[in-house]
């Protein structure tokens, strides 16, 4: 319960001392009937050492009128309960990013490099959210949209470990156990995009980046297609093309597919080859996407604050008996 009248009280204080005042400087001037006349006063009164009291005493009771005064009302508004109010108006700014991996055998010799590559595009993201989800027959989500980075890196390097050639040649991950070793690109993507945690929130900043080399073999959803899903949640790609390519060579159909459906959503597509990758052009080009920035109801914060009053209620009170005792009262 707040008691706001009080402020009341502090002033019906002031003015009955500014009242008593006026009164006492009216009666101040008129005879004073009762008064007993002293002899040689005059001269009393103008003694050095009786105008130095009298200036003193006067000081005196002006500072024991104020600070009781102070005192009084500073314990008045630490009774009401004075708060302070403050507003927040929260503003987050965050990306959500997710590493979409190919993990079909087309990619077996490069997928060392695609690792240590985005495990590089990873460092360099640090304040976003990432996620890891790899595909290839079937799809299979390693880690969720997170800012973990040292679980994130752990993921990634799990996966680097796994592709070492074993003692009889094999290269074979025991991840594609779990997705299969045939492509299917489409629907490998597009369930990368439903990994997203916050999917239909229009006003979250969401990537992808895929590694592929969108050569396809079965399955019944396009890349295209894919990409026209992105963007109806307003999802960006960044495609990394890592088949590798010679120099001079012609662009072939799946590689123009490729750049098409990134180009559909608005991101950027790289035809480098996995062992030609430079994390840092990805990174420079996913941290210029301004950062959506999701303005909430501003917030009122109240909070009782009587500390300050009670302290200096707490020294004028203190303050007050020292003059009363140095007035003699």
């Amino acid at each position: 319960m707040r008691y706001s009248w009080l402020f009341i009280l502090p002033l019906i204080a002031i003015i009955s001392i500014i009242a008593y005042s006026i009164r006492r400087l009216y009666t101040k001037r008129r005879p004073n009937k009762k008064a007993i006349i002293v002899a040689h006063s005059k001269r009393i009164r103008n003694l050095p050492e009786y105008e130095k009291a009298r200036v003193r005493y006067r000081i005196l009771l002006t500072l024991m009128a104020i600070t009781f005064i102070t005192a009084l009302s500073s314990v008045t508004i630490s009774a009401s309960r004075p708060i302070s109010v403050e507003v927040n108006e929260p503003d987050y700014e965050t990306r959500d990013i997710m590493l979409c991996i190919d993990m079909s055998a087309s990619t077996d010799n490069v997928r060392e490099d695609i690792i240590d590559y985005l495990s590089e595009v990873a460092t360099g993201l640090k304040g976003q959210r990432l996620g890891v989800t790899i595909f290839a027959t079937k799809s299979a989500s390693l880690s969720p949209l997170t800012n973990d980075y040292e679980s994130l890196q752990g993921t990634l390097d799990t996966m680097r470990d796994s592709f070492k050639t074993d003692s009889s040649g094999m290269r074979e991950s025991y991840y594609q156990y779990i997705v299969g070793a045939t492509s299917d690109i489409g629907t490998g993507i597009v369930n990368c995009i439903n990994n997203f945690d916050q999917l239909k929130n229009e006003g979250h900043s969401q990537s992808v980046i895929i590694t592929t080399d969108n050569v396809q073999n079965t399955g019944d959803i396009m890349i295209e297609q894919a990409a026209n899903y992105a963007k109806r949640f307003g999802i960006t790609f960044y495609g990394v093309n890592t088949e590798p390519r010679n120099v001079g060579a012609a662009e072939p159909l799946h590689a123009k597919q490729f750049r098409n459906a990134v180009a559909l959503t608005g991101g950027v597509y790289y035809s480098t080859g996995a062992s030609g990758l430079s994390a840092t052009e990805i990174v420079d080009e996913i941290l210029k996407q301004e950062a959506i920035k999701h303005d909430s109801e501003k917030q009122y914060v109240q909070t009782d604050s009587p500390v300050v009053f009670e302290s200096i209620a707490a020294v004028s009170v203190v303050l007050f008996i020292f003059l009363v005792w140095r007035i003699g009262l």
